[in-house]
């Protein structure tokens, strides 16, 4: 699985919560160093939740496709906004999805190598996160 190179600036702490585990072990490198963390389920995105289906209507599907197939990652509208799930079963109008995190239940591993070390920019603490080291928003 492919990410995105992970920011960090000492003192924030909105970031999604399993990226503060990754970050802890982040705190005293330098540039060069690397290094594999490994996160357990309750630490990355949670145990998975039994009896997590529900029946969807297919129009509320984010995420359009002609045809949809079990195992699929879709995103959904929800209460809290847009979210990733799983197709389980597919009917003629509604999709039955697990909507426990596509990730969740699973150990994770990350590989991780400091290619630079520097200190956050004034816009970048207004903004509270990481531009990037072009100046880049990762919004």
């Amino acid at each position: 699985m492919a990410h995105r190179g992970l920011q960090k600036k000492p003192g924030r702490s909105h970031q999604p919560w399993h990226k503060k585990y990754v970050i802890h072990y982040l705190l005293d490198k330098a540039a060069g160093d690397e290094l594999s963390v490994t996160l357990s389920p309750a630490q990355a995105y949670g145990l998975r939740l039994q009896n997590s289906v529900q029946r969807v209507p297919i129009k509320h599907l984010v995420t359009k496709h002609k045809r949809y197939q079990p195992g699929m990652v879709v995103q959904v509208n929800a209460e809290n906004g847009v979210r990733d799930v799983v197709i389980i079963k597919v009917g003629k109008f509604n999709v039955d999805v697990d909507t426990n995190h596509p990730l969740a239940g699973k150990t994770l591993t990350f590989n991780i190598a400091i290619q630079e070390v520097r200190a956050a920019t004034a816009e970048e603490i207004a903004h509270g996160h990481s531009h990037g080291v072009h100046g880049h928003s990762y919004h």
